[in-house]
């Protein structure tokens, strides 16, 4: 839905300008995400007030995640062995994040 809005918008604000169609094109490709990511951020910010506003992106409700379950444990030791041989700070950070 959002991108739909964000295409509309950036059709209307392209209407009576004469530009060649590469220029065109890359004009509206811009304005249409530009529009849609300020459509969909000014729908969230109402849905906090009215939750019923959500349905403006065609679903009620913000999304919802659940908790990280982490890697495969066979994933993890994998990465452990790997990280082991090598040296530096990426090896510092995959080790703490797995």
């Amino acid at each position: 839905m959002p991108v739909a809005v964000g295409a509309v918008i950036a059709w209307l604000a392209t209407l009576g300008i004469t530009l060649d169609d590469a220029t065109t094109n890359a004009l509206v490709v811009g304005v249409t995400g530009l529009a849609t990511a300020g459509y969909y951020t000014a729908v969230r910010l109402v849905e906090n007030r009215w939750p019923a506003a959500g349905r403006l992106l065609g679903v009620a409700g913000a999304p919802v995640y659940g908790p990280d379950p982490g890697p495969d444990p066979q994933v993890r030791e994998e990465i452990t062995k790997i990280c082991k041989e090598g040296k530096g700070p990426v090896r510092q950070l995959v080790l703490h994040r797995y």
